[in-house]
C-alpha cells in the first residue's frame, strides 16, 4: 500500500534535510539517519503517545500483511508489547518458532520468556498455548546445553499446571523432567527419574493420555540404559514404548526411542540389529527436519561402524553429525559425533589427529554438560597417552573422567576403570591393575557399547604380564568366540596378539605363527598401524628363533617403517620422545 500523497511530501522533505534516508526496497521504507535523531523524536513524544503510535503500527501490519503475520512476527511482538497489548505474547510464540526453526536459540529463548511472562496470569490461555511455549522453550534451553534453565521451566510448567488446576500441564511438565534426569548429563538421577515416571504415569492413566504414556517409557528405557545391571528392564520399557508409539503413530517419538533402543541391542549381543535401528530412525529425523537428533544418529552409527571396523565409514559418518551439528551450534552434539572416532586414528597410526580430536570432543562435552562424554573421551585418550608413554597426562585425563561421572552414572564407570587397568599396566603396577579389574567384573554381565572395544583385552594383559599363561590363552579364546557371536571386530587383531604372546611364553612357538599371521592380515586389511609394528616385531622374534634372519629383518623392517609413520604425526617434541624411549618400542628401532 503505498503512502498519502500528504505523508509522501513529509517524507520527502525529511529526506532533503537528512533526517531520513530511504532504504533501498521494494515498498516504502525510511531509517533515520542518526540514532541520536530517532532517541530524541521518540523521546519527544508523551508514553501515550509513543503506545498509540506503537498500537497503530501492529494494526497497519495486521491489516496490510494478514496472510505474512508469521513473517512480520517479530515486528508485531514488539510493537504490542511497547503498546502494552497483552495479546504481544502470541506474536513472541511465533517468533520464537521461526527463530527455533534456524536454530537461532538465543533468540527463540527470549521470545518464549517474553510470551510466558505476558501470559503468566492468564487463565483464559489454552492449555495446547501454554504448552507449546514451555516445552519450545525448554528444547531451545536444552540444545544451548543449558540443562539447569530446562529443568527449572519443566518444573515451572508443572507447578502453573498445579496453580491454575490444568492436569495436562502437570503431566507435560513431570514428563520433560523425567526426560532430563535420564539424560546423560550432570542432572543424571535415576532414583529422581523414576520418582518422577511414577507420578507421570498415575496422571496419565488418569487423563487416559497414552502418548505421555509411550514418553514415560522411553525415559524409563533411559534410566536402565544408563544404570549398571539394569538391561532387560531397560529393553523391556523400549518395546512397550515403541509399541505404544507406532500405535499411536508418533513418528517424531517413534525415532527417539529407535534411536536409544540401538544402545540396547549392541549389549545384547545384536550389533546389527542396532545398526538397523539406527538407520531407521536417522531416515525419519531427516525426513521430519530434525537436524540435532539426526546429527545424534549419525553420530551413534559412526560408533557402530568403528565396532565392526567399518572405519572409513565411521569417519564419513562423524564427520557429517559434526557438521550439522555446527550449523546449528549444538555443542553436545560437536561432542558426541567426535566421541570415539579419535580412538579410529590412533588405531591408524595418526596419534596427534587422534588427540587433537579427542581433545576437542571432551572441551565441548564439558561446555554442554555431556558428563558421559567427558568421561568417554576421557578414557580413550587416557589410552592414547598411556601408550605414548605420557602416564601423567593419561592419568589427569582419566581422573578427570572420572569426576564427571563418578556418583552420577555408575554405567561409565566401567570406561574409566579400564582406562585405569591399562595405565597401571603399561607403568607395570599389577597391583593397581588388578584393582580396576576387580570392579569391573560386573561388565561381564552387563557390557557398555563403549567398552566392549577396550575391555575385552584387558584380564589376559593381566594373566601375561603374572606369567599365567594358561589363563591368559584360554581368556583369548573366549573372548575371540564372545566377540565373533556379536560381530565385533575392532579388537581382533589385539586378542590374537595377546593370544600368540600366551602360546609363546607356553613354548607353543609352532603354534603361536599361524595367530601371528592371523592378527597381521586383520590389521593389515583395517591399516592398523598402532598394532602392526607390535605384531611385526613379535613374529620377527619368532623367525629369528628359527634360524630365519632374511624373514626376520623383512618383518622388523615393516615395523620400524609403522614406528616412523607414528612417530611423524607426533608434533609434541616431548611427546615423541617419550614414545621412542619406551623399550618395546626401542627394542625394534635399536634391536
Amino acid at each position: 500500500m503505498p503512502p498519502s500523497p500528504t505523508l509522501t511530501n513529509l517524507l520527502t522533505q525529511l529526506e532533503e534535510t537528512h533526517l531520513l534516508q530511504r532504504l533501498e526496497e521494494v515498498e516504502a521504507a525510511y531509517q533515520f539517519q542518526h540514532s541520536l535523531t530517532r532517541e530524541s523524536a521518540y523521546g519527544s513524544l508523551l508514553r501515550k503517545q509513543r503506545r498509540d503510535l506503537h498500537r497503530r503500527v501492529a494494526e497497519c501490519y495486521e491489516q496490510i500483511y494478514p496472510a505474512r503475520l508469521e513473517e512480520f512476527s517479530e515486528q508485531l511482538a514488539y510493537h504490542l508489547d511497547e503498546a502494552g497489548e497483552a495479546r504481544a505474547w502470541r506474536y513472541h510464540r511465533l517468533a520464537g518458532d521461526a527463530a527455533l526453526r534456524r536454530y537461532a536459540n538465543t533468540e527463540a529463548i527470549a521470545h518464549y520468556e517474553r510470551a510466558l511472562a505476558l501470559v503468566a496470569d492468564a487463565a483464559d490461555v489454552a492449555i495446547p498455548d501454554h504448552l507449546h511455549i514451555f516445552l519450545r522453550l525448554g528444547r531451545a534451553m536444552e540444545l544451548q546445553g543449558r540443562y539447569d534453565a530446562a529443568l527449572a521451566n519443566y518444573a515451572a510448567l508443572e507447578q502453573t499446571g498445579r496453580i491454575q488446576g490444568r492436569p495436562p500441564l502437570v503431566l507435560a511438565g513431570l514428563v520433560e523432567q523425567c526426560q532430563l534426569r535420564a539424560t546423560p548429563s550432570s542432572l543424571f538421577d535415576a532414583g529422581e527419574a523414576e520418582r518422577l515416571a511414577a507420578l507421570a504415569l498415575e496422571l496419565a492413566a488418569k487423563l487416559e493420555d497414552r502418548a505421555a504414556e509411550a514418553r514415560v517409557y522411553w525415559c524409563l528405557l533411559n534410566v536402565g540404559r544408563f544404570t549398571t545391571g539394569r538391561l532387560e528392564q531397560a529393553s523391556e520399557y523400549g518395546e512397550r514404548a515403541l509399541v505404544l508409539a507406532r500405535q499411536l503413530g508418533l513418528r517424531d517419538l517413534e525415532s527417539y526411542i529407535l534411536n536409544d533402543m540401538a544402545d540396547l541391542y549392541l549389549m545384547a549381543g545384536r550389533p546389527h540389529r542396532g545398526r538397523d535401528a539406527l538407520v531407521e530412525a536417522g531416515a525419519i529425523f531427516r525426513e521430519l527436519g530434525n537436524l540435532p537428533m539426526l546429527a545424534d544418529s549419525l553420530s551413534s552409527l559412526s560408533g557402530f561402524e568403528s565396532f565392526v571396523g567399518h572405519d572409513d565409514k565411521a569417519i564419513a559418518l562423524s564427520n557429517e553429525a559434526f557438521a550439522i551439528s555446527q550449523s546449528i551450534a549444538n555443542v553436545w552434539g560437536q561432542a558426541y559425533s567426535r566421541l570415539l572416532i579419535g580412538y579410529v586414528y590412533w588405531d591408524r597410526g595418526d596419534p596427534q589427529q587422534a588427540i587433537t580430536i579427542t581433545e576437542t570432543a571432551i572441551r565441548h562435552a564439558r561446555e554442554s554438560g555431556f558428563a558421559a562424554g567427558t568421561a568417554i573421551s576421557g578414557a580413550l585418550l587416557g589410552l592414547v597417552y598411556a601408550e605414548l608413554g605420557a602416564f601423567d597426562l593419561g592419568w589427569q585425563i582419566v581422573e578427570a573422567g572420572w569426576q564427571a561421572v563418578s556418583g552420577i552414572m555408575d554405567a561409565f564407570a566401567p570406561a574409566l576403570l579400564t582406562a585405569r587397568a591399562i595405565l597401571s599396566l603399561e607403568q607395570g603396577d599389577l597391583a593397581a591393575a588388578e584393582a580396576a579389574l576387580a570392579s569391573l567384573q560386573d561388565g561381564e554381565q552387563t557390557l557398555n557399547p563403549f567398552l566392549v572395544i577396550f575391555y575385552r583385552s584387558v584380564p589376559a594383559r593381566i594373566a601375561l604380564a603374572k606369567g599365567r599363561f594358561e589363563e591368559a590363552l584360554a581368556r583369548t579364546e573366549k573372548d575371540l568366540a564372545a566377540l565373533a557371536d556379536i560381530d565385533i571386530s575392532r579388537t581382533t587383531a589385539e586378542i590374537l596378539l595377546m593370544q600368540a604372546h600366551a602360546l609363546l611364553g607356553l613354548g607353543r612357538l609352532q603354534e603361536a605363527r599361524p595367530v601371528l599371521h592371523a592378527a597381521i592380515e586383520d590389521a593389515n586389511g583395517n591399516g592398523y598401524r598402532r598394532l602392526l609394528w607390535r605384531l611385526q616385531a613379535a613374529l620377527a622374534r619368532l623367525e629369528a628363533a628359527d634360524g630365519n634372519a632374511a624373514a626376520a629383518e623383512s618383518l622388523l623392517a615393516q615395523a620400524r617403517a609403522h614406528l616412523a609413520f607414528i612417530v611423524g604425526n607426533i608434533t609434541d617434541p616431548g611427546l615423541a620422545a617419550s614414545f621412542r624411549g619406551r623399550p618395546e618400542v626401542l627394542a625394534v628401532l635399536q634391536p
